[in-house]
């Protein structure tokens, strides 16, 4: 069962060599497709600085994903191949919102409505995927808690309000592939460490499908560590929407497969407070007659704009996410 552990760090160490590796080859390449991407006149000073950043680098990242999972997750392949396609239809997603905005030389891609639409489609699709495959439960403590159907809303809920949040979360360079790459390596150690820790009574197929799934869950890690070499401030690329809707959909993936979705706003907090600054900021602005309770939002844009440097803001959110993983694995624990 050792080898687990040492397939799933070799997974990561893989995904982020071929995503250092792709970065080198392909960013000059991207530049000269894409043009550089086009600055929101609604953003903050500092993001006027970013035009011309080449975009749509979270290919880099799906293909370091793809390559590392496949040859590392040993054993079961239908939580691998349902998170691999699950992180690349919304990926998928994401593309065409980047190539409608470097097509049109503009900031917007797909309205509002149309991204809402498409992301529930989907996230419909896998909720009953998930619902109907026999190792995925509502939430996986030794199988104590099963809300029945109402696990098909409640991951739909999940899907879609985790792709969203990290999507709002890439707003300053290396901020959503950092917060990412610690989650995703928490959930990589804890999945590796529950086959190991697993009775000889245990399932072999749920101990292959969790070996599996923490073997994508590095390959996330790696690949988001090898991007940031080249997406830390100052950034050379960006990984637009195609890269935010493909981590979007990997982290809601390894949250339901895990079993561990109810941990997710405490594991992500740092995309969640993206989620509810905006909320809170849009409520506000019509309680309030126009008064708004951010100066910006998302939260670390309202930071930014008060004068953090987008490095401390990073780290920050780098060590919050850090901390409440933690604190998250110690109450499965718990639990368990």
């Amino acid at each position: 069962m050792y080898s687990v552990i040492n397939h799933s760090l070799l997974a990561l160490l893989t995904a982020f060599a071929i995503a250092a590796a792709l970065g080198l080859m392909t960013i000059p390449l991207l530049q000269k497709l894409t043009q550089g991407q086009t600055a929101s006149s609604e953003g903050p000073k500092p993001h006027t600085g970013k035009k011309g950043t080449s975009t749509i680098g979270g290919i880099i990242m799906m293909s370091a994903i793809i390559l590392s999972t496949l040859f590392w997750a040993r054993g079961s392949y239908t939580f691998v191949l349902t998170a691999l396609l699950m992180s690349m239809l919304f990926g998928l997603v994401g593309f065409v919102d980047d190539f409608i905005k470097v097509n049109r030389n503009q900031s917007k891609g797909l309205n509002a409505w149309q991204k809402i639409v498409i992301h529930s489609i989907l996230a419909l699709g896998f909720a009953f995927w998930f619902y109907r495959m026999e190792d995925v439960g509502p939430f996986v403590w030794n199988g104590s808690l099963n809300i029945g159907g109402l696990y098909i809303p409640f991951a739909v809920l999940v899907i879609v309000a985790t792709v969203n949040s990290v999507n709002l979360t890439d707003g300053i360079d290396g901020l959503a592939g950092s917060v990412t790459s610690v989650y995703t390596l928490f959930m990589g150690l804890l999945l590796c460490i529950t086959v190991v820790a697993a009775p000889a009574t245990a399932d072999p197929q749920e101990l292959l499908d969790r070996s599996a799934l923490g073997a994508f869950s590095m390959a996330v890690s790696g690949a988001c560590i090898g991007f940031l070499l080249f997406n830390m401030h100052p950034s050379r690329v960006s990984m637009g929407d195609t890269g935010s809707h493909i981590i979007g959909g990997a982290i809601a993936a390894i949250a339901l497969m895990s079993g561990t979705a109810l941990l997710l706003p405490l594991m992500c907090v740092c995309f969640a407070a993206s989620s509810v600054s905006v909320i809170l900021q849009i409520a506000t602005n019509h309680l309030r007659n126009g008064k708004r309770l951010f100066r910006m939002a998302p939260i670390y844009h309202h930071f930014q704009m008060k004068g953090v440097p987008e490095a401390k803001i990073i780290s920050i959110y780098s060590i919050i996410t850090l901390v409440s993983s933690a604190a998250a694995l110690l109450i499965y624990w718990v639990l368990q």
